[in-house]
């Protein structure tokens, strides 16, 4: 999938995860993740998506428990 591709399905899904960005204390991270947004830093976006996967609790940010809008977020950093 190129930047373009990447940055649709981004715009498409991103309401589906925001609430754990915002929930889980990442309410800086989403502001820099729609700020790299407007600017089309997929690269920077990325990171940060990243990092707030791994801060996420792991008991419930996982396949198994599978939350509102984990799979969208889980499918943009694999692709």
């Amino acid at each position: 999938m190129n930047d373009s591709q990447w940055l649709i399905e981004f715009d498409a899904s991103k309401a589906k995860f925001q609430w754990f960005f915002l929930q889980y204390g990442f309410d800086a991270e989403w502001k820099r993740l729609e700020e790299a947004r407007s600017k089309n830093q997929v690269k920077k976006m990325l990171d940060l998506m990243n990092f707030v996967w791994c801060e996420l609790p792991d008991n419930i940010f996982n396949i198994k428990m599978n939350p509102t809008g984990w799979s969208e977020f889980i499918s943009l950093l694999e692709n």
